[in-house]
């Protein structure tokens, strides 16, 4: 089987994002098939400019709070051989098709992090070792082909996933990495970073993701995805309302830390 994609998309603003996502890739990638993993709506609304012979929607329930685990699980709710998974909020700008190529030779492929996130002061990985000390993987666009050494590594993800006990994905996804026999390979920034002007995005550019940067255009289509969802049973709630001043308000305290940051660099 080619390759396919896969959103996990839980909540009414995730799962705008991630059909706003699959239809950028379609019109890059016309003939990928798409599953949208979700636990909002059973069918995918009819006006949303999807091809439904390639996309499609499958529902699950989820226990409260156990969403951000559902990455762990990918090699059981992929249907697809090989596997690109994209988070929700992400816009999809170029061919993604040499994917395959890499899954010929590895098993798993994603972007080296810049930064390490934000985590507990003195939190440590593998047994002690800094968090600041490690290389870090960006988990918002992974690669991978199922066979057993993917299998025990989502399975070893998973389980450190439980043991760190945090919502924040990348740090298990790190240990999984350095504790697992699974082949990497490590993609550039092209396969998941932010284009500052993702309607002319450079030639070479994959994925945008845009993460708390939404700007006025796609907070706009993701109003107008979550306002169908209505008629197709979903539950009413201003969750997209809310998210959308959430991300606001963690994109102003991301910027006072920095001039702190700037501040704090330059008296010392």
């Amino acid at each position: 089987m080619a390759l396919g994609a896969v959103y996990l998309a839980f909540g009414r603003p995730y799962l705008a994002m991630a059909l706003i996502s699959a239809r950028s890739l379609q019109a890059v990638n016309p003939h990928m098939p798409i599953l949208i993993v979700t636990n909002v709506i059973w069918e995918l609304p009819s006006d949303v400019e999807l091809d439904s012979r390639l996309a499609t929607l499958k529902y699950i329930e989820i226990p409260e709070g156990g969403a951000y685990l559902q990455k762990t699980r990918l090699f059981d709710l992929s249907p697809f051989d090989r596997t690109v998974f994209l988070d929700c909020d992400t816009l999809i700008l170029g061919d993604l098709g040499i994917g395959d190529v890499f899954l010929r030779h590895f098993d798993v492929a994603c972007a080296l992090q810049q930064r390490p996130p934000r985590l507990p002061r003195g939190m440590k990985l593998l047994d002690g070792v800094p968090m600041g000390d490690l290389p870090h993987w960006n988990s918002g666009v992974i690669l991978f082909k199922k066979n057993d050494r993917t299998a025990r590594f989502f399975r070893k993800w998973e389980e450190r996933s439980a043991v760190l006990g945090t919502p924040l994905d990348q740090p298990s996804f790190a240990e999984a990495i350095f504790l697992s026999d699974v082949r990497l390979l490590s993609l550039n920034q092209h396969w998941n970073g932010y284009v500052s002007d993702w309607r002319s995005p450079p030639a070479d550019a994959k994925v945008h993701h845009y993460m708390m940067k939404i700007d006025s255009a796609i907070k706009e289509m993701i109003v107008d995805v979550d306002r169908r969802f209505d008629a197709l049973g979903a539950k009413a709630d201003n969750s997209v309302e809310r998210y959308l001043l959430r991300r606001k308000e963690r994109k102003r305290r991301g910027r006072i830390r920095s001039i702190i940051s700037r501040l704090k660099r330059s008296f010392t």
